[in-house]
């Protein structure tokens, strides 16, 4: 990827993700074998759902420094989106 010293832009993720792919033999450009990795900076909703678009079907891994007040704030959570998560105060 180019060197972004300023804020990269989804377009900027895009075209670098289309252009990796692009050097891949045929049959690893699309289809789960191919993992796609970027940290917070390409964890946009946008990349992401560029990279899952039917017919992709992209392997994809967004990574993120986990601070200490993100950490806690899992804690809080007991149940988002139909996931009930574990707590501190239940011991599950």
């Amino acid at each position: 990827m180019p060197s972004c010293t300023a804020r990269c832009s989804t377009t900027d993720h895009i075209t670098t993700a289309r252009l990796a792919l692009a050097q891949l033999p045929k049959r690893y450009r699309r289809g789960r074998r191919t993992l796609i990795h970027t940290d917070s900076a390409g964890g946009t909703h946008d990349f992401v759902s560029w990279l899952v678009r039917r017919g992709r079907w992209l392997s994809y891994s967004v990574g993120m420094t986990v601070t200490e007040a993100i950490h806690e704030h899992v804690w809080t959570m007991t149940d988002v989106d139909g996931y009930r998560h574990f707590s501190r105060k239940s011991g599950r």
